[in-house]
């Protein structure tokens, strides 16, 4: 499946797909590139796999911590899931390091409400 960088959907409408799972990284500076890890080591930090859906197909993206947890308050302040929905990206307009992103939910799609008693029925 492509790889995107996140900076090739800001200003951009995405659908988020689902959460494909996570890994740690780390920036090594001198070899200007990340190195990656399936365990926490110091230094790494996690980030999230995520598939979205643009225009040109279905792709993965890899997201922080702060950004999945934007999205999922964004879902919430709006009473719907994150799946399925459709994102417009935009960032604190700096480069680099300094970049932030700042997602937000545009399209919000029905989900269908399960209750806590339906769902534990559905585990025994």
């Amino acid at each position: 499946m492509p790889y995107l960088k996140l900076m090739d959907l800001v200003e951009r409408q995405f659908k988020f797909k689902c959460v494909k799972g996570y890994h740690y990284q780390c920036w090594v500076e001198s070899e200007k590139k990340f190195l990656k890890s399936d365990t926490p080591q110091k230094g790494y930090t996690r980030k999230w796999q995520i598939e979205v859906a643009t225009k040109e197909g279905i792709n993965t993206v890899d997201v922080s911590d702060d950004f999945l947890s934007k999205v999922l308050l964004d879902a919430f302040a709006k009473g719907c899931g994150i799946e399925n929905q459709i994102i417009y990206l935009k960032t604190n307009g700096k480069t680099g390091m300094e970049i932030r992103y700042f997602p937000n939910i545009l399209l919000v799609k029905e989900t269908h409400e399960v209750s806590v008693d339906q769902q534990l029925e559905t585990m025994f």
